[in-house]
């Protein structure tokens, strides 16, 4: 082997090259490490975003079933409140219906075309807003089993609000499964 001779400017040029050049002391290898690259944002950042939309869609979501369960209880309570009017309807064509018959006594045994409509006392015989069972009006004349000389009758519809006190609404009766709304003469 032959011994090659390095110039002397060489060599002084790699010792400040290594005085120069000096490796990654600790503190800047764990910065270099934990830098993000461009490509992929910070982790606690992501997962902050999707905290985040997790929760905005959980807020939606109770906002649409509240909104949902707020409606339909309206609703009930306009049915219930359509039940209740029909009723003063019903009431005041049975009171001119018993004042044409003889002495201003007796009601009719039912409520049909002939007792109520052709005579002209109401126009049109009122129904259940949802007019399926069990919510359908219910007549009956007193004392019970009349065939003609009805002194009294009872109007019974079944409620949906389960909560409505109020006046003349009472535990359900049969075939109601919530409130019924009884009116008795």
């Amino acid at each position: 082997m032959q011994e090659v001779e390095i110039p002397q400017t060489a060599v002084q040029g790699l010792k400040i090259a290594q005085r120069t050049i000096k490796p990654p002391t600790q503190n800047q290898t764990q910065t270099l490490a934990s830098a993000p690259t461009p490509l992929q944002p910070p982790k606690g950042k992501l997962l902050k975003k999707i905290l985040i939309i997790a929760i905005a869609l959980i807020f939606i979501a109770g906002l649409a079933i509240f909104g949902f369960y707020w409606s339909n209880i309206q609703n009930i309570k306009e049915r219930d409140t359509k039940r209740k009017s029909d009723f003063v309807i019903i009431q005041k064509s049975l009171e001119i219906y018993k004042q044409d018959t003889l002495n201003d006594q007796y009601y009719p045994t039912a409520l049909t075309l002939t007792t109520l409509l052709k005579p002209g006392y109401v126009s049109k015989i009122p129904t259940d807003p949802n007019n399926i069972s069990p919510f359908l009006y219910t007549y009956q004349g007193t004392p019970a089993g009349c065939v003609i000389d009805c002194t009294g009758y009872t109007l019974t519809a079944c409620l949906e609000n389960k909560n409505d006190k109020g006046e003349n609404t009472i535990d359900p009766v049969a075939p109601c499964t919530t409130r019924s709304y009884i009116i008795s003469k």
